[in-house]
């Protein structure tokens, strides 16, 4: 059985939404000790979390708080710490902030992926592949190509430089199963208490007020998905990954709220259209020719 905790959380990013996040942290028996750890926060740009878009600094130093005799490093494909508030935490913590987009030649590395979606062999950052533990701090979004961004899209963002990007990421939907056979993140939560609709990364927020987490991230995401008003069989990489973990749903236990007392229909224009498909293959295309 898969649990999966959810709780309301009408509260302003800060001290409320740390103490917020401590507490379901806590609920979910979150602890590590004496691991290489990775938080992957969701900064895909360098907007505050009010916007919807990126996950909140107040939960990452939540998830710090709970690991002991860990080292521990923060990494993200886009350098997008100072404005969101991250960089604050190396001093404080005494650990290491990466940007994979940084990284030179020798910490891109490409491995083998055993049942190839879309590509055989997927490039990750160094520090990700020498991680014992990775958690995936996530926020509720759809997403233009995707349809939503929960704690298995986030590992996208450890495919490290803009050049690996541009290539796997319009077949994300098919290419994410990949980099998720090469590396599964451990843990996740997802930073509801303000989301973003209609699109990634321009905003467009709503206050759903909640915070979930996992330690079976799949099982996070389609209780995510299902937060925000969609099933999870709408969404295309979810439904795969279904099939390919043989996941029943039915297995997963809900502790907290309940999906339906906290579900806030999301409004899905632009994210679940083929509109962006075309648009990002033409930013693809563009990118490419100007390298």
């Amino acid at each position: 059985m898969s649990k999966v905790y959810i709780d309301k959380a009408d509260v302003e990013y800060g001290e409320k939404s740390y103490e917020a996040a401590k507490k379901i942290l806590t609920k979910a028996n979150f602890k590590v000790k004496n691991k290489k750890v990775l938080i992957k926060p969701n900064l895909v740009t360098d907007d505050i979390s009010i916007s919807g878009i990126t996950a909140d600094v107040s939960i990452c130093k939540a998830i710090l708080d709970k690991l002991e005799n860990c080292e521990v490093t923060i990494g993200n494909d886009f350098d997008n710490f100072e404005a969101t508030g991250y960089n604050k935490l190396k001093k404080e913590y005494n650990l290491k902030i990466i940007a994979f987009d940084k990284l030179n030649e020798k910490d891109i590395i490409f491995k083998p992926v055993k049942t190839p979606f879309k590509f055989d062999k997927i490039p990750l950052a160094r520090q990700v592949l020498e991680a014992d533990y990775i958690v995936s701090l996530a926020k509720l979004k759809i997403h233009a190509l995707c349809q939503v961004t929960l704690s298995l899209k986030n590992m996208f963002g450890c495919v490290p430089t803009r050049h690996h990007r541009i290539r796997i990421h319009p077949s994300i939907r098919s290419s994410l199963m990949d980099i998720l056979q090469v590396r599964y993140p451990d843990f996740g939560i997802v930073d509801g208490i303000v989301g973003n609709q209609v699109e990634e990364v321009r905003s467009h927020p709503i206050n759903s007020n909640i915070l979930l987490a996992s330690h079976d991230p799949l099982a996070l995401d389609i209780m995510g998905t299902r937060c925000m008003g969609i099933h999870e069989d709408e969404i295309e990489f979810l439904k795969r990954a279904k099939e390919f973990y043989k996941f029943n749903p039915k297995k997963i236990e809900v502790i907290g709220e309940k999906v339906e007392n906290v579900v806030k229909p999301f409004n899905r224009e632009y994210g679940f259209t083929t509109k962006a498909r075309y648009a990002v293959e033409r930013l693809r295309s563009k990118i490419l020719n100007s390298i």
